[in-house]
């Protein structure tokens, strides 16, 4: 430890003599963490697993049911699912968990009176949902099975809502009007913003923030609520609510929660209900199902979207780049100090001390470049998430991040001094005495 100290306090000294190849070499090391960091950080947030431990109990089942019209093209399973088939499938009851999910926009009549009015978007969910994707509660729970199973008029805010509409006041047990309906708040969400957000990605970004308030499904089938988000409908549709659910609508995210041995027999079921549907008329295009996972979900809806991970990619060949200019600097600041190297050696030092020792200072560099690309880091995501409300939530560091950053900016200072280290080693001591 006293000669890792020595070697520290050298370094110092060398680094205070040439200070403008030092900072430099800093800056230099510091751009490319700050470019390669913000784009990684990004990938890093889209790319996790919002659910760890949980996540691969969850599937989306899918159904072709496009039409005879559409029997010449190649059967592809649709994105969201038919209130034909979804309520086929709650009513099955299979699965350690269901819900069916879909957005909705209801006119909010705030419990303040200051507040006018407003249009706000919220979703129509089963009761499973809350416990399918961890939704923490701050105050009170998630509707009854028996709300659940009777639609009634019962409501779950979210943190923010719940400010917004109620302020000050015990939202928990009051009434808040949507649609001109009187809804019972009987849950207030803790803050949550899963990233991404996986439940519900058809028509919507991986980043947006939670739905405002949730009702129950069979509340918004019965007030007919209609869909606010993405719908894709083929053959032919009558106006109205009640048509529009009969008809091949895609409009509804289904999701249900499986242990491993049971995939297998859910999936069979699952076969059974496209067979009884074929011999109803429907489904004319296909004889399966099938069965994503979340992951297989996320990566159909490009959450790391290509361009995501081609930034990534350009970010990293910059820091490449970077580490080449550091290198010809390195090798610089260590040639220049060839007379110093040789009375070392003369002294008795050996060519691994004195690589020891410019690594040490190779080492101060990479973390004085850390702390500079950390700054710039910061700054580069502050920017992006005021340019974009919906990267707010991914844009930020978190640990591994800010290790990852201190790891490669140690890592690269370091490779980039191997070369110019061993080459300004490896000076002979009597020769250089000689031309000094």
């Amino acid at each position: 430890m006293t000669l890792l100290n020595y070697y520290a306090w050298l370094a110092l000294k060398s680094l205070r003599r040439n200070p403008v190849l030092a900072a430099l070499a800093v800056l230099i090391l510091a751009l490319g963490i700050a470019a390669s960091m913000t784009s990684l950080t990004l990938l890093h947030a889209l790319s996790a697993d919002p659910l760890p431990g949980r996540s691969q109990r969850l599937f989306v089942p899918q159904f072709d049911n496009g039409t005879a019209q559409d029997s010449g093209a190649v059967s592809t399973p649709a994105l969201t699912m038919t209130y034909t088939d979804a309520d086929a499938l709650l009513q099955a009851g299979q699965g350690q968990r269901r819900a069916a999910l879909y957005g909705v926009e209801m006119t909010v009549q705030p419990a303040r009176r200051e507040l006018p009015p407003f249009l706000e978007l919220g979703m129509a969910a089963g009761l499973d949902f809350f416990a399918m994707f961890d939704a923490p509660f701050a105050r009170g729970s998630a509707w009854t099975a028996e709300d659940d199973a009777q639609g009634r008029d019962v409501v779950v805010l979210s943190a923010e809502f719940a400010a917004r509409v109620f302020g000050a006041a015990e939202p928990l047990g009051a009434s808040l009007v949507l649609q001109d309906r009187p809804y019972r708040v009987v849950g207030v969400l803790a803050p949550w913003r899963p990233v991404p957000r996986v439940y519900r990605l058809a028509g919507s970004s991986p980043t947006s923030p939670t739905e405002a308030f949730f009702i129950p499904f069979r509340n918004a089938i019965q007030t007919e609520r209609p869909n606010a988000g993405w719908t894709s409908c083929s053959g032919r549709r009558e106006p109205g609510f009640a048509n529009f659910l009969r008809a091949e609508c895609n409009f509804l995210e289904y999701w249900v929660e499986l242990a491993p041995e049971l995939v297998g027999a859910y999936q069979a079921q699952l076969d059974a209900h496209v067979a009884a549907q074929r011999r109803q008329g429907r489904m004319p295009r296909s004889e399966r199902a099938t069965l994503s996972t979340l992951a297989q979900r996320a990566e159909r809806f490009g959450v790391v979207g290509n361009d995501t991970k081609l930034q990534a990619g350009l970010a990293l060949a910059f820091l490449a780049a970077c580490l080449v200019n550091v290198v010809g600097l390195m090798a610089a600041r260590f040639t220049a100090r060839a007379g110093e190297i040789g009375v070392r050696r003369a002294l008795g030092a050996s060519r691994r001390q004195v690589v020891g020792q410019f690594l040490v200072e190779a080492g101060l560099v990479g973390l004085a470049g850390a702390a500079l690309g950390l700054l710039l880091t910061v700054g580069g995501l502050a920017l992006m998430a005021q340019r974009n409300a919906d990267l707010a939530a991914v844009a930020r560091l978190d640990g591994t991040m800010l290790a990852l950053a201190i790891g490669l900016s140690l890592a690269g200072a370091l490779l980039a001094a191997l070369w110019p280290t061993w080459r300004a080693s490896g000076v002979r001591p009597a020769m250089q005495l000689k031309s000094q």
